[in-house]
């Protein structure tokens, strides 16, 4: 994975690389584990934004969020 950058509302934009890429597990991963971990343990962090290779970004708040 690839760190990206962050914004002001503290969305994180990673990029998933090599066999994570095209995983279809990849995205639950990163919106139940990388998220969760990382909201728990920087400040100010959101949520996380998956980027593709191609430079879209994959919203995974909407899709995964608790409820």
């Amino acid at each position: 994975m690839e760190y990206v950058g962050v914004d002001d509302e503290g969305v994180v934009q990673l990029e998933l690389q090599g066999a994570c890429a095209g995983c279809p597990m990849s995205a639950l991963t990163l919106s139940m584990g990388i998220e969760r971990i990382l909201k728990e343990h920087v400040p100010g962090v959101t949520r996380v934004e998956q980027i593709n290779a191609s430079g879209e970004t994959d919203d995974l708040y909407d899709e995964y969020a608790p409820f």
